[in-house]
């Protein structure tokens, strides 16, 4: 009998090859980007002291950290070895009540039941969704609270749009559409169908709340900026896999960020996410 294809590959691959050591690197710099995210799980999941707390997609451990300085004992479940390395340094040097597992959380199993499931932009890769958020579900005890943010469409996240939009004239051939709900940063744009996703899963009295904000991107000027958003953004992506010649890129966004240049020389560009509450 042939082996049943593994779940999520295409993610674990990514974040345990360049993408998670781009990440790496860039580590200080992202999370900088990301705190007012971290902060809207934190308001959204409610008081933690004593809580277990189980944070899906934990990364470089960001919001594990938030939640033990607010009292829970955290375990962070990522695909990415490299950064739950970064993720346990931060945690040993905080003294926090945080311990990592390099697991895909659509299968993992908690040792015990959590009271609270959160994720700050760690969900929306699942390949089985519905089957994802069951299995999360299944780690929570009655009544556990679950508060995650992802993000609404990418027409309306101009940190994403903008540099997509300088690059494609550079492209030497477009990639397709993505299909409608398919892994990746805006499967669950369309709130109906998260909804749907998290219901179906067993989840109650789902609240699913429009944000709009802001996304800083710490930098020293609109070159500076273009450079890390053609490294780590999903521009970049396509400049590496088509093999294009960065610099006239990198010039093309610098100029279009220009506008967007605040006094500090960081790049401010409109971020629409959503804030999501449910019950185990």
């Amino acid at each position: 009998m042939a082996a049943e294809p593994q779940r999520n590959a295409d993610q674990i691959e990514f974040w345990n090859g360049e993408g998670g050591g781009r990440w790496v690197d860039e580590a200080d710099r992202l999370e900088r980007m990301l705190v007012p995210f971290t902060d809207l799980v934190m308001e959204a999941v409610g008081p933690l002291q004593g809580a277990r707390a189980l944070d899906v997609g934990c990364g470089a451990g960001a919001l594990s950290l938030a939640a033990a300085a607010a009292g829970a004992t955290v375990t962070g479940v990522d695909v990415s070895q490299p950064l739950l390395g970064l993720a346990r340094d931060r945690a040993a040097a905080a003294g926090a009540a945080a311990q990592f597992f390099v697991a895909d959380a659509s299968s993992w199993s908690a040792d015990a039941p959590v009271d609270a499931v959160i994720s700050r932009f760690g969900v929306m890769f699942f390949d089985a969704p519905i089957e994802a958020f069951a299995n999360l579900r299944a780690q929570a005890k009655p009544g556990a609270r679950l508060a995650f943010v992802c993000w609404r469409a990418f027409s309306q996240n101009d940190w994403v749009r903008k540099p997509l939009e300088v690059v494609r004239p550079f492209l030497k051939e477009i990639p397709p559409k993505p299909e409608p709900h398919a892994p990746g940063p805006f499967a669950f744009a369309d709130a109906d169908h998260l909804r749907g996703v998290l219901e179906g899963a067993g989840w109650r009295e789902v609240e699913i709340t429009p944000q709009d904000g802001t996304l800083i991107l710490p930098a020293q000027g609109a070159k500076d900026a273009a450079a890390f958003a053609v490294r780590m953004g999903p521009g970049g992506a396509l400049v590496r896999e088509q093999n294009l010649d960065v610099e006239p890129i990198v010039e093309a966004l610098a100029k279009a960020f220009e506008p967007d240049v605040n006094d500090e020389g960081a790049v401010v560009s409109h971020a629409a996410t959503w804030v999501v509450r449910a019950v185990a």
